[in-house]
Formats: C-alpha cells, structure tokens, sequence
C-alpha cells in the first residue's frame, strides 16, 4: 500500500460526517461518522501511515479554516 486518502463527501447538520475511503486510489467505501470518530480516526491514521512511510491525505472540501 502507498497511499490512504480520506474524502469527506458530506457533513450532516448535526456534524456527522460522510468519508469516502481510497487505497492507493482504489474505492474502499463510505464512512458515515461523527465529528468525534472522524478526528480519531484520521489521526491514528496519519500516525500510523507517517510510521509505515505510507501517505496520507484528508481532502475535505467543507472545511473552511
């Protein structure tokens, strides 16, 4: 595996979120998240990735900061 990307496809008005998952640009699948889960699991992902020389990116357009 070289690479991980995390997609955000939607928010939800509660602040759920919808991530689409590729490895290595192949289609994973949906994840249906809270805001909560979300932030842990990419940033045990980042972690992990940066530990195994895999990249990692998040590609969220929603995100306003």
């Amino acid at each position: 595996m070289n690479g991980i990307e995390l997609i955000v496809t939607s928010k939800t008005s509660r602040g759920g979120v919808h991530v689409q998952v590729k490895t290595d640009k192949d289609d994973i699948g949906i994840l249906y998240l809270t805001k909560d889960q979300f932030i842990g699991l990419s940033n045990v992902l980042q972690v992990g990735c940066f530990n195994k020389d895999i990249d990692f990116q998040i590609v969220d357009p929603y995100n306003t900061n």
